[in-house]
């Protein structure tokens, strides 16, 4: 039965009059209904203005009900609404309203883009929080009630009020994008009973800074977090699955730590995190890849984490790590950054310290033990010890090395209180040294107490206990010395005028097209020339024009090439950097992405690197998936920059 609220002959007469004259009764008039019951059914309320008290005959709000209807500023739910429908409230003038309970869903965009909301009160009987439904308000608090157990898409996305959100226990499902763009939300507690965080879960949501993680959480969806300011991460071990770029494009994000049970950090996981520079992984990871890229939007990008973990120092492996150098995929993964994985196959350890002032981490199989000595007391640190190689080369390393030497990185976090003594396992003859500014020295203070070398410090990167290095000095007489120098120029000229006849020779049969010789190329000291390459070089330099052809700075820079892409298909290739695939034109100078290139052709057997052509395919092939990634994840934010439910 269809009827509207009858009123008063009197108020009859007063609007039959009004109509008369061209007018219209106010629709909030004494007696006079502003909205449309249908059965129970409130259908229309697009008249009501200002507060509006529903009658007790009304049993459910029907969809789109008050809809766009701004002159509604407040409403009173009687208890005998048991159901509210799809965007019944969307883009009211409402502050403050209270669900009455009995009502089981808070149905999808019920208040959507509503910005005046900042007070809703749910009741127990409710049970799910469907699809933004409050997208677009400014919702300062909310309690959800422990009746709730699933939290639509974009539920509460675009609220630029809420500081904090507490999901309580027993919710399962949360979707995409739930809290996408809430610029003020600071602090989310997720319940144990929440198994996964769907795609883009609090994207944008640039004030996060603390988010306690499910218990038993298995999957971590993409994008969930980027651009949040979580300043560290730890990942549950009991974690699956981590999509794309799950973490990426955080600015804060220092500390990563990943729990022993997750195996694979794939695809983007930590792209663009550029203030990364201490990540923990665990023994159960046996794959890296991509895990770390950068997208180039910054031409020194690609070096970001090149500079980061050059010296290893700052990757700490809780535990023997289950990985071949084949595990580490290449491309961003920042592995290869140092060329190998031997960083992360030996054990790292660590200790935290509260309300203390001396640190000790005892000895295992890769490490002595360590001991420091703070000059004040400390609250909360951590001291992390890792083994490293020695980062100097054998000739400016002034201590003795055996199999047995220990070098060792020692990182401190929460400490800043100056100097502090450092003692590393040793004997009554070793010395501490410290690796600064590239140079081995000595610490100063120097002791032996209880088996242990120490010495005094300001600053913590590797050190090392062993005994100095004897240097042999021969004395000459001034005499002696004459002869030796005038002995060793006459030979160095020789040798350079034989070195300029080499390059004349060459020049001079290019000139005529006779046939080159290694031997020669070997006389002239212009590397890269082999028996097996030598035909292809001097092709290559005929084909210049004649004046190019015999100018030996051409003939040079054709020997390189073929010099740098025999490295690349041997062995040497983890020793190269981009610089050279750039100076032979393998990568274009203004590349973005000149890491994950050399990372890429790194990964291929090497008899799939072994020309010229071959290389270049590989990196145009390379430089195409790249451009697609980055692709792909523009699509995304642009799509998340103009989403709308219909």
């Amino acid at each position: 039965m269809r009827n509207r609220f009858r009123i008063s002959s009197s108020a009859t007469l007063v609007s039959a009059l009004l109509l008369g004259l061209g007018l219209t009764a106010p629709a909030n008039a004494a007696d006079l209904p502003c909205y449309t019951v249908v059965s129970g059914v409130l259908t229309d309320g697009s008249d009501c203005r200002g507060a509006v008290s529903i009658d007790n005959s009304v049993t459910s709000i029907g969809e789109e009900a008050f809809k766009g209807n701004s002159n509604l500023t407040s409403i009173n739910i009687p208890s005998s609404v048991n159901s509210i429908g799809r965007a019944a409230f969307w883009g009211t003038s409402l502050t403050t309203v209270v669900i009455p309970n009995g009502v089981t869903s808070i149905s999808a965009e019920l208040f959507r883009t509503t910005t005046s909301l900042t007070s809703v009160t749910i009741p127990n009987s409710v049970t799910s929080i469907e699809d933004a439904a409050f997208d677009g308000t400014n919702l300062a608090s909310i309690t959800i009630p422990s009746s709730v157990t699933r939290i639509g898409f974009m539920a509460f996305s675009h609220n630029h009020s809420l500081t904090s959100i507490v999901i309580p226990e027993g919710v399962t499902s949360m979707g995409h994008e739930a809290f996408w763009d809430d610029s003020l939300l600071a602090s989310v507690v997720l319940p144990d009973s929440l198994l996964s965080l769907d795609d883009r879960l609090f994207l944008n949501a640039t004030s996060l800074s603390n988010v306690r993680f499910p218990k038993y959480l298995t999957h971590i969806g993409s994008a969930v977090f980027v651009n949040t300011a979580l300043t560290s991460v730890t990942i549950p071990g009991t974690v699956n699955q981590i999509d794309q770029y799950a973490f990426a494009y955080m600015p804060n994000l220092k500390l990563a730590v990943i729990q022993n049970g997750v195996k694979r950090l794939l695809y983007g996981i930590f792209s663009n995190d550029l203030s990364l520079s201490n990540v923990v992984i665990p023994n159960s990871v046996t794959s890296i890849g991509y895990a770390f890229e950068l997208d180039g939007s910054d031409p020194d990008e690609d070096y970001g984490f090149q500079t980061i973990f050059q010296n290893s120092t700052q990757v700490k492996c809780a535990s023997r790590p289950n990985l071949s150098g084949d595990a580490f995929l290449g491309g961003w993964g920042f592995m290869e950054s140092f060329g190998d994985v031997t960083a992360c196959t030996r054990r790292a350890s660590g200790i935290s310290i509260s309300s203390a002032s001396v640190a000790i981490v005892s000895a295992t199989a890769d490490l002595p033990a360590t001991t420091l000595r703070f000059g004040t007391t400390l609250e909360t640190a951590s001291v992390t010890v890792l083994p490293i190689s020695n980062p100097a080369t054998v000739s400016a390393t002034p201590f003795v090395t055996s199999d047995s030497t220990k070098i060792v990185d020692i990182q401190v976090t929460g400490s800043n209180s100056g100097s502090v003594t450092v003692c590393l396992d040793g004997t009554a003859t070793d010395h501490i040294f410290h690796y600064v500014d590239a140079i081995w020295t000595q610490l100063p203070s120097q002791s032996f107490t209880d088996g242990q070398v120490c010495g005094v410090t300001t600053s913590f990167s590797p050190f090392v206990a062993a005994p100095v290095a004897v240097v042999s000095l021969v004395v000459s007489s001034s005499a002696t010395d004459a002869a030796a120098k005038a002995a060793a120029e006459a030979a160095a000229a020789k040798r350079e005028a034989e070195k300029q006849a080499a390059r004349t020779e060459i020049t001079t049969k290019l000139k005529s097209a006779s046939q080159l010789t290694v031997e020669s190329f070997a006389q002239a000291e212009i590397p890269g020339v082999t028996s097996s390459n030598i035909s292809l070089v001097q092709v290559e330099i005929l084909a210049l024009p004649e004046a190019l052809r015999t100018d030996i700075n051409q003939v040079i820079k054709i020997a390189r090439k073929y010099e740098v892409v025999g490295n690349i298909g041997s062995d040497q290739i983890k020793y190269l950097a981009p610089g050279s695939f750039i100076e032979i034109g393998l990568i274009p100078t203004t590349s973005k992405n000149k890491v994950a290139l050399v990372a890429a052709i790194k990964k291929l057997p090497a008899a799939a690197r072994d020309t010229f052509t071959e290389i270049k395919a590989a990196i145009d092939a390379e430089t195409v998936k790249i451009q697609a990634r980055k692709d792909r994840l523009a699509a995304v934010l642009a799509r998340n920059a103009t989403r709308s439910v219909k």
